[in-house]
């Protein structure tokens, strides 16, 4: 997903008749692929966070999306069946300190527990 803030007027042209999309929060991505009709994609996700804590849906209204953040739109794609397998890139800079890999470890060790909105 391509995001930026003020695209210049070439990739306004771009964006408007391919498949890429600007937005200014990437949770947004999340209705774009709704919208574009994406059904059990492999998502690349280059970003320091998971993005899939779970909790996202109102348990008292369950067709209520609007607790989705930047924070769980990754996990919410799944549950919607959007995206079916996510790849995590973390970018190099975020490994470049000892807090940092430890933060991303406890990530992956909290990964099946965060699904499960815990």
């Amino acid at each position: 997903m391509l995001a930026s803030a003020k695209p210049t007027a070439y990739m306004e042209e771009r964006i408007s008749s391919g498949a890429v999309r600007c937005v200014e929060n990437h949770d947004g991505a999340y209705t774009v692929w709704r919208n574009a009709g994406v059904s059990r994609r492999v998502l690349l996700h280059v970003d320091a966070h998971h993005d899939m804590y779970g909790g996202w849906i109102d348990r008292k209204d369950p067709a209520e999306r609007s607790r989705m953040t930047i924070a769980n739109f990754v996990y919410a794609a799944l549950e919607d069946d959007l995206v079916r397998e996510v790849i995590w890139v973390v970018p190099d800079q975020t490994l470049s300190t000892h807090a940092s890999r430890r933060d991303i470890a406890r990530e992956l060790n909290c990964a099946p527990k965060c699904q499960q909105g815990q």
